[in-house]
């Protein structure tokens, strides 16, 4: 799974955009007046390893620290950043961009005018 972090930042719309374009982003979504942030690259779980969760703690902190220069190097303010566990709504929000994902990929692969349906 992927881990999801809350930032809270002005201009909000204006950090939307920089956030999205990051490389270590999965998705991104606004969460009343902070931005929801689900990162990839980071596991998720601990392994068996005493020293593996120093590993995790400290790529999830290099991950925030690089979006929290990203986002000051856009002339955002950042005050606060924090992981979070997914709510109901982002985990609706990610199915539903999913889902479009897959509709879009489909049209797209339908040629124009053919209304033959697969059986």
């Amino acid at each position: 799974t992927h881990r999801r972090i809350e930032i809270v930042c002005q201009p909000l719309m204006a950090a939307l955009a920089v956030v999205r374009d990051a490389p270590y982003v999965d998705d991104v979504s606004v969460f009343g007046q902070a931005l929801r942030v689900r990162i990839k690259d980071i596991p998720a779980e601990p392994s068996p390893d005493s020293y593996a969760s120093f590993a995790i703690a400290a790529s999830r902190a290099a991950v925030l620290d690089a979006l929290r220069k990203r986002l000051l190097a856009a002339h955002i303010a950042v005050l606060s950043m924090h992981s979070v566990y997914p709510t109901l709504e982002d985990i609706f929000v990610s199915y539903t961009r999913k889902m479009e994902d897959l509709n879009r990929r489909d049209a797209a692969t339908c040629a124009p005018g053919d209304t033959s349906t697969a059986a």
